[in-house]
């Protein structure tokens, strides 16, 4: 067993921990960030495998072009880390830390439970994306900052800025617009949120004729829709499919979760495999506030629902072949990895 897996397993421990107590916010939040921190040391320290190998060389090329300007919170900003300190585990680390840190706001705005942060990190997106997509794993925290400033009713100029950060993070974001436009006080749909989600679903292949189709892991792209297809179902029978006595917020987030189920079915016909796994990546994570959301406002036994789920969402990241060799590298692995790296370097990522 790998020190990452262990490190892993110490998060899900923990994780557990903070299913069946109560701790003081202060010192969950800073125990908690320690803890996420040591965990990407861990990792980073292990090697650079997978796609994180041709970021840290990304690192060293001085290009403005446009395809590094229009994803500039990366691009330009790690670029900008690397100068100052030299160091590719540095700027993974910076990062990381950013990340862990938008989990941190994102569970405080919402009251969300405890284990929330240690349950993003486990799930199987997050892992792949911390060490493979890493851009899109830096995206999918500002997303559920996004989230959580819609569920909190702030203002659309800070939504907006949001959604700007997670796009030019990954350009991808931006087909989560239809987010800034839901109403949680309200059940109606608003016209705004239905006519943009038409207009992306309708661009869709349009919008996405120019991303990257890099290998994002051996998890098929119909995997992805297959759980957002038992999240869904999970959702609604949480509320036995009546949501008229719940928080108007319930019916938004089941607005918002049959957009994301539409745009996984679509993207697996329309556009390249890396293509529709990314957004499958992105519309699983931010399904995870609906989710925990609806269970604590469903459920008495608490604790007993809460670690359930932790453990029913860690389990894909242990039985998925590619999400679990992310967690066992070793000097083998990141000499086969760098020998196909020399011989086929990819101009984009």
């Amino acid at each position: 067993m790998t020190v990452e897996l262990l490190a892993y397993f110490l998060i899900f421990f923990v994780g557990i921990v903070f299913c069946v107590t109560r701790v003081n916010d202060t010192l969950y939040n800073i125990g908690s960030l320690i803890l996420f921190v040591l965990f990407s040391i861990v990792v980073r320290n292990a090697g650079f495998d997978a796609d994180i190998g041709n970021y840290a060389e990304f690192l060293k090329i001085n290009s403005f072009s446009i395809y590094y300007v229009r994803e500039a919170v990366y691009w330009l900003g790690s670029r900008a880390i690397y100068g100052y300190t030299n160091s590719e585990f540095i700027v993974f680390i910076t990062y990381d830390l950013l990340f862990f840190s938008l989990l941190l706001i994102v569970r405080s705005k919402l009251d969300l439970p405890k284990y929330f942060p240690y349950l993003v990190i486990l799930f199987f997106p997050t892992v792949m994306g911390m060490q493979n997509v890493f851009r899109q794993f830096i995206a999918s925290g500002f997303l559920l900052l996004l989230l959580a400033q819609v569920i909190t009713l702030q203002r659309m100029p800070l939504k907006l800025l949001t959604l700007i950060l997670a796009g030019l993070s990954h350009n991808v974001s931006f087909i989560f617009l239809p987010l800034i436009f839901m109403n949680s006080k309200s059940r109606k749909l608003s016209p705004l949120f239905l006519a943009s989600a038409i207009s992306i679903l309708i661009l869709l292949p349009i919008v996405a004729a120019s991303k990257s189709d890099s290998i994002t892991g051996e998890v098929p792209a119909y995997v992805y829709t297959l759980l957002f297809s038992l999240m869904i179902l999970s959702y609604l029978f949480i509320f036995h499919f009546n949501f008229k006595d719940r928080s108007p917020i319930f019916t938004q987030f089941l607005y918002f979760l049959l957009f994301c189920y539409i745009l996984t079915i679509e993207a697996m016909f329309v556009l390249g495999a890396a293509q529709s796994k990314r957004l499958g990546m992105l519309s699983l994570v931010l399904c995870l506030i609906p989710l925990i959301m609806s269970l604590e406002a469903r459920f008495k036994q608490k604790i007993l629902v809460r670690c359930l789920f932790l453990i029913l969402l860690t389990s894909p990241t242990l039985l998925f072949k590619n999400a679990l060799s992310l967690l066992q590298t070793s000097e083998q692995s990141l000499k086969i990895e760098s020998t196909a790296r020399s011989q086929t370097h990819k101009g984009t990522l």
